[in-house]
């Protein structure tokens, strides 16, 4: 999984295998943008790569969408879908056109892939932006279908921890680019309740601030019994998404003046 310096990296356009040789030497993205452009040359960096460092009139990928790719993407190539090879972000619409980070303007894609994606050919078919987007969906796809079997298997899970150790809401770490969000609100009986329960608000807070705070939610899943709901989401602060859940709950409250 990506420390915060890698994400950084990869946020300036350098690809998963330089950013670690670099992270090895001890550089961050703070530090390189104090090199040279020799220096950075040097390094074995592309011309894009230390224009990207260099020039601050593109701003580096924010790291919350970085997050968002990479996990979506499960670190892998949408086109060739091989786990082992590095990968880098790529713009679809290119930033010079584009002025755009988004999340639905990037992909990632490893070296080989980005290169047929930046290449121009007469007599053979291109590797356009409309093929990419169709593989980012497709692998998307599928890969979303995991996290959500992972996600109704944290809801179970959960759910059984609470008849033990009775947590009724919280956050907790799942890996290093997302969180687990979740609450204990039903019964075996009830279930979660109807669309304007307390619970059904919180939970709809809870998204709200997600998406406010550019949280992707990778997944959303009761338990079997209905008792617990688990909302997978990529971010690492727990801290935050506790509060987050906390402040959705009384919000909640405060509507049905409970």
């Amino acid at each position: 999984m990506a420390s915060r310096t890698e994400k950084a990296l990869l946020g300036l356009g350098i690809d998963s295998a330089a950013a670690k040789l670099l992270i090895d030497k001890g550089f961050t993205a703070g530090t390189l943008k104090a090199q040279s452009k020799s220096s950075l040359q040097e390094l074995g960096l592309a011309e894009f790569q230390v224009e990207n460092i260099l020039v601050s009139a593109r701003p580096p990928i924010p790291e919350p969408v970085v997050s968002e790719i990479l996990f979506k993407s499960k670190w892998t190539c949408c086109i060739c879908r091989e786990a082992n090879k590095a990968v880098i972000v790529h713009h679809l619409i290119p930033w010079s056109e584009s002025r755009s980070h988004s999340a639905d303007n990037l992909v990632l894609l490893c070296l080989d892939h980005h290169g047929e994606a930046h290449t121009v050919r007469q007599l053979s078919l291109n590797l356009t932006s409309d093929r990419i987007r169709d593989a980012r969906a497709r692998w998307y796809l599928e890969a979303e279908t995991v996290d959500q079997k992972e996600t109704e298997r944290l809801a179970n899970m959960i759910a059984n921890d609470h008849r033990l150790l009775s947590i009724h809401r919280g956050a907790m770490p799942w890996s290093d680019e997302a969180s687990i969000i979740f609450g204990n609100d039903g019964s075996i009986e009830a279930g979660l309740g109807p669309p304007e329960s307390r619970t059904r608000r919180q939970i709809h807070n809870v998204q709200l601030t997600l998406q406010k705070d550019g949280i992707a939610q990778l997944g959303f899943a009761t338990s079997a019994s209905g008792s617990t709901w688990v909302i997978l989401a990529t971010s690492n602060d727990v801290g935050m998404l506790r509060e987050v859940v906390w402040n959705a709950f009384w919000a909640a409250c405060d509507a049905e003046k409970c």
